[in-house]
């Protein structure tokens, strides 16, 4: 079988041989060399058949490994960030495709260049440059360098790169775009400076909106920014032109809600453009914006969104994007709306901070309001102290500054308010005077109210001055002394002058000065209580306590005026609690009616519970006012009076409204109104009495005290 194969190898062998030569040998000798042919053919054939597969696989490494190069070149050009491989004499050995196009030229022409010519122009490397202190130390090194030429800010990265030997040969040079990073940084700095000038910024609301305006133009680059504030449309009348307009989809049909231009800034900063300074609510994009028919409008596209009023003037400006945001109250009501536009689009990011800023915006509209509700109570209350006939002024009590007093206090000594009151209001005082009560009372950070009463006169005028000096919690929750002076110069010389008089007229004369400082004491008090309640309330209460304190006022000349006709003797009860209550029921509307029955009791009343009595009267009667009525047109009031042993006086009061709640009834007085209030205090601590509040077919009051007619005769 052997001999066989090497014969089969043999023919074959025999196959390649040229005939010419073939045809030279003789039979005799072809068998035994085609017996030497094929064994050497066993030797080598599979040395052959090694070496071929050998090449083949070597072929497919090469082809692997080129076509890894490739993938490697691929990933290293797709490479957003630039890279560079830069050798120990800085010169570039290799760089992608983004460093490439960042320099202006290709891979190629970039090879063979030093980086601090192909990057920064220069002669010599980079002052911070990363790869100098790479080949000082061999290590890893990292740096942010703002490069013009490549147009923005980078953080440079540099590795080391070593030989087989570990010798170092250069680095790996890559620069990460950071500008739109330091930008929103810088973004970020900037709202957070603005935010923190706005707080401290005093102007008035349109300083300040026009404040934020600059900064959106500043921090946000827009071509310009505005904000537009609701108010009732006040041009509706006087050319408006969108109010005239009669066929335009843009019909302002809203005339008591209209946006008025408060700021503007950029490239339009003036406010009395005919079409931009009043905008109707519910129109255009503002308009839309303000009703909530567009909650979130921000446009990357303002050439051609359908939503932009003006495309053909967009496109003359070069603008590209728009952002508006609704401004809301605590309440989620619309108060205004902030908007821009820019020659640049509007990231997410950026729409964020903005939607911040509308926030602080909401906020600083808000501020404003309150401030001017509280500035307009200010100014009803010292329209109400300038009728007041008597100075009333208020100071510091540290400074001794005065920070208000009434026209009575200006016309007697000018505009005083922001100096100190021991300089203008005396003379000749090198501090404060020696007889203040205050200063010579608690100290000052006390909030004792108990009212210091004493007389001086003055060393300005020469006039005699009662002074009723007491501390109140003021507006900006600081302690403050209310002064109220009142001229007593006249009763002084009649003094003098009554001195000799009978002991009837001094008693008469102690009687009406008695009541003088007890009405000051009473509107003091009043003063104070409707202070302590207000400062927890929101500023648009202070109308109807003002109104309730005048009430209160009249309550007490009723009953003062009573008994000067009486010349200080005592009253009946009857009359006094139906003289006190129709004076009370002259605040009824027209078309409203309360029927008044007051049963005839003969029951005295002296003059120093009388004025007590007449407060509770008056309040009773308030409240009947504002809570018996509601939508019916007549209610009734009924007040019985009845005398007990031990000189005790019962009163019942009762209307036939809805009655009092539960929790009154159940004597929980935690939640009850200022009026309730003064009922149950001057009761149990005034006239010493008890009173209980119940409801039968409506609010009935109950109270009983002690007369004490006879110890006053």
């Amino acid at each position: 079988q052997k001999e066989r194969a090497t014969s089969e190898w043999g023919w074959k062998l025999v196959s390649f041989i040229p005939r010419q030569e073939l045809s030279l040998l003789t039979w005799s000798f072809i068998t035994p060399s085609l017996l030497l042919y094929g064994a050497l053919l066993t030797i080598l054939l599979p040395i052959s058949l090694y070496l071929g597969r050998l090449r083949f696989r070597n072929q497919k490494a090469e082809a692997a490994i080129v076509a890894a190069k490739g993938d490697w070149e691929k990933t290293f050009d797709a490479v957003p960030e630039l890279i560079a491989i830069i050798d120990t004499n800085h010169q570039l050995r290799r760089v992608n495709k983004a460093m490439a196009a960042a320099l202006g030229q290709t891979p190629q022409q970039c090879i063979g260049q030093t980086c601090f010519e192909a990057i920064h122009n220069s002669d010599e490397p980079h002052p911070d440059c990363p790869h100098s202190a790479l080949l000082a130390n061999g290590q890893p090194h990292q740096e942010e360098i703002v490069e013009d030429r490549l147009g923005g800010d980078f953080l440079v990265t540099v590795s080391p790169l070593h030989d087989s030997e570990g010798r170092l040969t250069g680095s790996v040079h890559v620069a990460r775009d950071i500008s739109e990073s330091k930008r929103s940084q810088q973004r970020l700095q900037g709202l957070k400076e603005l935010t923190e000038e706005l707080l401290g910024h005093g102007g008035s609301l349109q300083q300040k909106l026009h404040f934020i305006t600059d900064g959106i133009v500043k921090v946000f680059g827009a071509d310009f920014a505005r904000i537009w504030h609701i108010y009732p449309g006040d041009r509706c009348d006087s050319g408006c032109l969108h109010a005239t307009m009669t066929s335009n989809p843009h019909i302002c049909r809203h005339h008591d809600r209209c946006l008025h231009l408060l700021a503007s800034s950029g490239r339009y900063s003036h406010l009395d453009g005919e079409g931009h300074c009043r905008v109707p609510f519910d129109c255009y994009e503002i308009g839309r914006i303000a009703s909530g028919a567009e909650k979130s409008f921000i446009t990357n596209d303002v050439c051609h969104d359908p939503r932009i009023h003006d495309h053909a003037w967009a496109k003359e400006l070069g603008l590209q994007a728009f952002a508006g945001y609704r401004l809301l109250s605590p309440d989620a009501r619309p108060i205004g709306v902030l908007a821009l536009f820019s020659k640049n689009t509007l990231s997410p990011e950026e729409d964020v901070l903005l939607a911040g800023l509308a926030n602080t915006t909401s906020h600083v509209m808000q501020t404003a309001r309150a401030e001017a509700a509280l500035l307009e109570a200010h100014d009803r209350m010292q329209a109400t102290l300038d009728n007041v006939d008597a100075m009333i002024y208020i100071t510091d009590v540290d400074t001794y500054e005065i920070l208000m007093i009434n026209q009575y206090g200006r016309d007697l000594f000018g505009v005083v308010e922001g100096q100190k009151c021991w300089q203008v209001l005396q003379k000749d005082q090198s501090g404060p005077c020696p007889f203040c009560m205050i200063r010579n009372g608690p100290s000052p950070a006390s909030e004792t109210i108990r009212t210091q009463v004493w007389e001086t006169q003055n060393t300005i005028n020469q006039r005699w001055y009662e002074i009723h000096d007491t501390k109140i919690r003021w507006i900006d929750d600081r302690i403050v002394r209310l002064q109220v002076a009142t001229d007593v110069t006249a009763r002084k010389e009649n003094e003098e002058k009554l001195h000799e008089y009978a002991s009837v007229q001094k008693t008469l004369l102690r009687e009406v000065n008695h009541r003088v400082k007890n009405n000051l004491a009473a509107i003091i008090g009043m003063l104070n209580m409707e202070e302590r309640r207000l400062v927890s309330k929101d500023v648009a209460d202070y109308s109807e306590a003002l109104h309730d304190l005048v009430a209160r006022i009249h309550g007490l000349a009723m009953v003062h005026s009573l008994l000067t006709a009486s010349e200080w003797l005592p009253l009946k009860i009857s009359y006094l609690c139906e003289e006190v209550a129709r004076a009370a029921l002259h605040g009824l509307p027209r078309t409203k009616e309360i029927a008044l029955t007051v049963h005839d009791s003969p029951a005295l009343i002296g003059s120093s519970q009388a004025h007590h009595l007449a407060l509770v009267i008056n309040e009773l009667t308030t409240n009947t006012l504002k809570y018996s009525l509601g939508s019916r047109e007549t209610a009734r009031i009924d007040i019985a009076i009845a005398e007990q042993e031990g000189d005790l006086v019962t009163i019942v009061f009762q209307d036939d409204g809805p009655g009092y709640p539960a929790d009154i009834c159940a004597g929980d007085m935690s939640k009850v109104s200022t009026g309730m209030e003064i009922v149950q205090g001057i009761i149990t601590s005034s006239l010493q009495g008890r009173v209980h509040f119940s409801n039968d077919n409506g609010a009935v009051t109950g109270f009983t005290f002690k007369n004490e007619l006879d110890s006053e005769m």
